[in-house]
């Protein structure tokens, strides 16, 4: 480009795009760009065949392809003249990669000694099959022969990388397999060891219902051998396992007998049966609640509390009117739990299940409901009365619900509108002693809510005395004030 000539039209993206064009660098202003671009062209031959006609990265010139050929003439002519180009001779390298192998050329001598490397592989495996107890030692035999064969034949590291590296993959696996199995077979003589001495260390002792369950605790809290895929030798048994404050040790040696006989007992028996002392549980972990029949139960909260039952009372309302004060359903520690007392065992507060109450808590409240509204009669005869049909068919359980919300539903807005009629629509007042107030943020809030009015209404009517004994006063004037009018006939 001569000096003399400029053009007004060439902006700093046009000049990076010349420079792109003609493989360039790209940075600078315009007055650089335009610099550069003038030495490019002032470099005559010598620069432009530097920087411009080089061949593509991915091939060569003159490589013609046999698709090509199909349908360029030029590209027949010139395979006819020069014929096909010959074949690479190398191992090109990977993408990452520099080192270029030339391909080597398998003799009659290597060529043995793979076909009997793969020999001895192929038997190798089908012994292995039949017995997996122990490493085979053939091996070794396969890597000495493949080894004496490529030094025989004068071959270098290159040549036999590739097999080396199948051939330490087949002995990864093999050594791996065996590896499993024997690590299987030394977890369980490990655990036919301490189901022995378990039962050698109990023999001939008295069998009460404390000693049992501490028993059973003792046993579910065997410890056990991590799985590993990498064998390191033989479990020590000698591990030491608690029985109340006595410590035993595990002997070494398992007695088929005696093996039997524990692992019966340990079948036969049910955790949720067994009954630990309290001086048997660990302080940290020791949880103690009271019934209504003045009875404190005492239970390690880590291990004695179960999921919960799987259970529905759907089809039969008259098993959970019973339960929910007297069932079996959930035992812990040896005791039955009422269904009623299942919340204090699942709720997230107690910190012994995280997530049972999730599941199971619309359930229970929905049980809680109906067991309620049986309750407000005197016989379970007077409860199917009231939820009956007309051809005396019991209800179902989702109708029951359905009835049961509507009536709730109703009930709390007729208590939310006496609680406003007695207090004159000013529930701040004094007389209410802040029963209608509640807190957040730091801050006092009046309920608005019809069901929060009706119940904070129920609770002042049952600790209040005072209060109690003037709304039966008024109450029947709120009574003629709610009443619907009767229409005069015309």
């Amino acid at each position: 480009m001569p000096d003399d000539i400029s053009d007004s039209k060439l902006t700093v993206n046009v000049l990076k795009n010349y420079m792109a064009a003609y493989g360039l660098r790209k940075s600078g202003n315009r007055g650089v760009l335009i610099d550069r671009l003038r030495e490019f062209s002032n470099s005559g031959q010598q620069g432009w065949e530097t920087q411009l006609l080089q061949p593509s990265h991915t091939h060569e010139r003159g490589d013609i392809s046999e698709q090509a050929a199909k349908s360029n003439p030029t590209a027949q002519r010139i395979l006819k003249l020069f014929g096909p180009k010959n074949e690479s001779s190398v191992f090109l390298p990977k993408r990452n990669g520099h080192e270029v192998r030339p391909i080597s050329i398998l003799s009659e001598q290597r060529k043995e000694t793979n076909d009997e490397w793969a020999k001895l592989v192929l038997e190798n495996n089908g012994r292995q099959h039949q017995c997996l107890s122990k490493p085979t030692s053939e091996a070794p035999l396969v890597q000495n022969n493949y080894l004496k064969g490529a030094d025989e034949d004068g071959g270098s590291g290159p040549k036999i990388t590739s097999m080396r590296r199948m051939e330490r993959r087949i002995v990864s696996c093999q050594q791996e397999m065996v590896n499993q199995f024997e690590g299987v077979h030394s977890e369980l003589s490990c655990l036919h060891s301490e189901l022995a001495g378990f039962a050698a260390t109990t023999k001939g002792r008295p069998t009460t219902p404390d000693a049992t369950g501490t028993q059973r605790r003792s046993v579910s809290s065997l410890p056990r051998k991590p799985k590993s895929h990498l064998y390191d030798g033989p479990q020590s048994v000698s591990q030491r396992f608690e029985i109340g404050p006595t410590v035993h040790t595990v002997p070494t040696l398992a007695a088929p007998a005696a093996v039997h006989v524990a692992t019966t007992s340990m079948a036969s028996s049910d955790l949720s049966d067994a009954v630990v002392p309290r001086d048997a549980i660990p302080p940290a972990n020791l949880l103690t609640f009271d019934f209504d029949d003045s009875t404190m139960l005492h239970f390690d909260k880590t291990y004695q509390v179960s999921n919960p039952p799987k259970v529905t009372f759907s089809d039969n309302l008259s098993q959970l009117f019973k339960e929910w004060h007297v069932s079996n359903l959930l035992r812990v520690n040896g005791r039955g739990i009422p269904v009623k007392d299942w919340d204090r065992f699942y709720k997230k507060r107690t910190g012994i299940k995280q997530h049972a109450w999730d599941l199971l808590r619309v359930q229970w409240g929905t049980w809680k409901f109906i067991v309620e509204e049986r309750e407000r009669f005197t016989s379970e005869e007077l409860f199917w009365a009231q939820y009956s049909d007309k051809n005396g068919n019991h209800l179902n359980f989702k109708t029951i619900c359905e009835r049961l919300q509507t009536s709730r539903k109703e009930s709390n807005e007729k208590d939310a509108a006496a609680v406003c009629w007695f207090f004159d629509n000013d529930l701040a007042q004094p007389a209410t002693h802040g029963y209608f107030y509640y807190k957040k943020s730091g801050k006092q809030h009046l309920v608005t809510e019809a069901r929060t009015v009706a119940a904070k209404w129920r609770q002042l009517l049952q600790d209040k005395p005072k209060v109690a004994l003037q709304w039966s006063i008024r109450a029947a004037s709120f009574q003629e004030t709610t009443r619907p009018s009767t229409p005069i006939d015309s």
